[in-house]
């Protein structure tokens, strides 16, 4: 029988709760895998913490059933005297791939020696961001930069730079991502105590309770609410959080992180799970410990929020705030703030989606956000009582935005660089090309019938159209069970419609720019010129002779020389 542990005391006597019965929810899109793919992108952000972020990759590969089908993605955030994440992970294998050289005062290069890569194990399956601490603006600002490193990867794993794995957590994490029957779930809690990690606890700690922060913005509990013990399923949950987070990778197509939230805590949480639940994602608490969390503070006294003491700008801080309070449509009470509630259109894909409403998510969570104590929910017992899945039309894109009409500065689309096969596009023309060979709102056993036996002459001729078009039986599987759309009705023509040119007001400030320019070197030289005596104007005259007169003397003489002259760019 499941059972559950109240956090604040694991002495007492643990309480049983019912499982919720196994239901399959018509609504939900059931989950489409790729044949044998299981690639896992495992995401890591670092602020100055080299030695433990080595060990969490180290881990992360170490104890993976299939390290082949793991890539890491790193972005890391470093002063040159600091250790480097990679240099420390090489280094504990024996190999000397990289080396500091210091070129100047406060400059610096690292060189790569090719010959000792083969020592550091799984290295090219390594992906590195790197930026200098001074750029550091924050965890969801860092976190933003990781689609710059997605690749084509099936799952994503978030963790935290100073983790450790449990064995085989790969294989554990997809497993369970699959029993939830849900191509929209995502498994997340609050890592477990490293401390903990040798007692072999078979209890996962899980978050219920939310309370209203100082900021006026609702967040989870920084410790754990309950342990839950003996389930045999994920649990679905109201809460996410960033240490721990497995789902499909398209899960950043369609909730990218903010990338103009600076300086923000914390807020990074509660609104990234709005964002989610409303677009049709729903999160589970795993029933294993597959992540175990450090805790403890950085030895090399870099942490403590440093990047937060050292270097926010109060203005950028109080604006992620008012953004956040936009998103979760709570009224700013910031003097300091200049962002107006009719710009929530300008968010895009940094807002709110439409498979489902706010106000169902307040319903879902018994949460008021005009009750300053948050949800109403105790520890222990609470945490497992009256959820439910909250079915939605998985018809509706999750690109599709709450607030779409009259964006007059939409915030761009994120970039993926490297993950050319999105699951979501909104400039996918080949899938807007084959929505139209498939038949409207084609339901899933409809899909699964025909995929097997080949029965239903529409969906034939869309397997012939994705063939032409390049498109994987896989990429037809999400178009059909409702996970691919029509960009043009899913997003709303604000997205189609944005220039590659810069924003009007850049291009003003520009201009006037020039116009300053042009008027320094025409009217205020020619005014100066006016303006001087003859004797000055004979002698400037004689000056520009004396200076033509050298240029061509000076180019004889080289010619004549015969002399090479080579360019060398530094680069």
């Amino acid at each position: 029988m499941p059972k559950i542990y109240d956090s604040r005391d694991l002495q007492k006597e643990p309480q049983e709760f019912k499982e919720p019965p196994e239901v399959e929810v018509r609504g939900v899109a059931p989950p489409v895998l790729r044949n044998d793919d299981g690639s896992i992108f495992v995401s890591i952000v670092s602020y100055r913490d080299g030695e433990r972020c080595a060990a969490t990759i180290k881990s992360i590969f170490e104890n993976a059933k299939r390290p082949e089908k793991v890539v890491v993605g790193l972005v890391e955030q470093n002063n040159y005297e600091d250790a480097y994440c990679l240099d420390e992970y090489c280094r504990s294998y024996g190999a000397l791939v990289f080396e500091k050289q210091k070129t100047g005062t406060e400059v610096s290069k690292i060189v790569r020696n090719e010959k000792e890569e083969v020592k550091c194990p799984y290295l090219p399956q390594i992906r590195l961001l790197a930026t200098n601490d001074v750029a550091a603006r924050g965890p969801m600002y860092a976190r933003s930069l990781m689609r710059k490193l997605l690749g084509n990867e099936e799952f994503c794993l978030q963790l935290d730079a100073h983790s450790t794995m449990a064995q085989h957590w790969d294989v554990g994490l997809t497993s369970e991502w699959q029993s939830t029957n849900n191509e929209f779930a995502v498994l997340s809690t609050i890592p477990m105590d490293f401390a903990m990690m040798a007692e072999k606890k078979t209890f996962v700690p899980r978050q219920c309770v939310i309370r209203m922060q100082d900021n006026g913005v609702p967040n989870y509990e920084v410790e754990p609410d309950a342990y839950v013990e003996g389930h045999s399923r994920p649990l679905l949950s109201h809460a996410w959080s960033a240490a721990l987070s497995f789902a499909k990778c398209h899960l950043e197509e369609t909730v990218p992180y903010d990338p103009f939230s600076f300086y923000a805590m914390p807020v990074e949480q509660f609104v990234r799970y709005a964002r989610m639940w409303t677009r049709g994602y729903d999160t589970y608490t795993p029933t294993k410990n597959y992540v175990y969390h450090d805790y403890g503070e950085q030895k090399n006294g870099h942490g403590d929020k440093e990047w937060f003491k050292k270097f926010q700008k109060n203005r950028f801080r109080v604006k992620a705030i008012d953004r956040a309070k936009m998103v979760l449509e709570i009224p700013s009470l910031s003097e300091e703030s200049d962002t107006p509630e009719a710009d929530r259109a300008n968010l895009g894909l940094y807002g709110l989606g439409q498979r489902r409403t706010l106000d169902k998510m307040k319903e879902f969570m018994n949460f008021s956000i005009d009750k300053d104590h948050g949800n109403n929910l105790e520890r222990g017992s609470g945490c497992v009582e009256g959820h439910s899945i909250v079915k939605y039309d998985a018809t509706i894109s999750p690109l599709a935005n709450l607030h779409h009409e009259g964006a007059t500065k939409l915030d761009p689309y994120p970039i993926f660089p490297l993950r050319t096969e999105p699951v979501f596009s909104a400039h996918d023309v080949n899938t807007v090309e084959l929505a139209k060979h498939l038949p409207d709102r084609l339901d899933t056993d409809h899909l699964e019938i025909a995929l097997d036996e080949n029965e239903s002459p529409e969906v034939v001729e869309a397997k012939d159209a994705a063939a032409k078009h390049g498109l994987s039986t896989s990429k037809l599987q999400h178009l059909a069970a409702g996970l691919h759309h029509d960009p043009v009705a899913a997003v709303g023509p604000e997205l189609l419609e944005q220039s590659s040119l810069p924003p009007p007001s850049v291009l003003f400030v520009l201009w006037i720019f020039g116009l300053m320019i042009w008027y320094f070197l025409f009217a205020v030289k020619q005014n100066a010129i006016a303006k001087m005596g003859d004797d000055d104007k004979s002698w400037l005259s004689k000056a520009k002779s004396s200076a033509i007169s050298a240029t061509k003397v000076s180019a004889t003489t080289s010619t004549s020389s015969g002399r090479k002259t080579k360019l060398v760019k530094d680069v």
